[in-house]
């Protein structure tokens, strides 16, 4: 199910600017599929001008303006979010009705498939008596990587594998 992005925390300060902006153009174009915004679109529009307003003081300005523009992106924020919580409600999943929104959309998931083996780089004395450092290369979609020793030939068939560390890291 597709769905819109309602996090805006990361968004730099032209970036939420020009959300905002295109929220606005798009919902205006389909005001008949949005008919209840909780924000209206004046307010929006206001609030969008204000925003503009506050990043230009801040630009060239004291850390009173900074804060001004950090207290207005909050508004916005907030704005966003329960507009972007209604385009939700009201698409249902349905992503043409979420693009015509304005909203950015998340990016679908893709399969990884089988993950594979990785394929081991290096091996290195650390110093210390037993110990090696192990650099294998990064599989997509590896969320852990297990490793294990054996203290016999490897090729036999009989050989034991104990278990010696699970790791995030290559």
């Amino acid at each position: 199910m597709r769905n819109i992005k309602t996090g805006f925390k990361n968004h730099t300060s032209s970036g939420l600017s020009h959300l905002l902006g295109n929220v606005i153009d798009k919902l205006t174009d389909n005001a008949t599929l949005f008919p209840h915004l909780p924000v209206p679109l004046a307010t929006l529009q206001t609030l969008a001008d204000e925003y503009s307003a506050s990043n230009s003081k801040a630009t060239r300005g004291s850390a009173m303006a900074k804060a001004a523009r950090t207290a207005k992106a909050k508004e916005v924020m907030k704005a966003l979010s329960a507009t972007g919580s209604y385009v939700r409600m009201i698409a249902g999943g349905n992503a043409e009705v979420l693009t015509s929104s304005g909203f950015e959309m998340v990016k679908e998931r893709e399969p990884v498939g089988p993950v594979g083996k990785p394929m081991l780089k290096s091996v290195k004395m650390t110093g210390i008596v037993g110990e090696v450092a192990l650099v294998w290369t990064p599989r997509p979609g590896a969320r852990t990587y297990q490793c294990f020793r054996t203290e016999t030939d490897p090729a036999l068939p009989s050989t034991v594998w104990k278990h010696v560390l699970s790791t995030t890291r290559v």
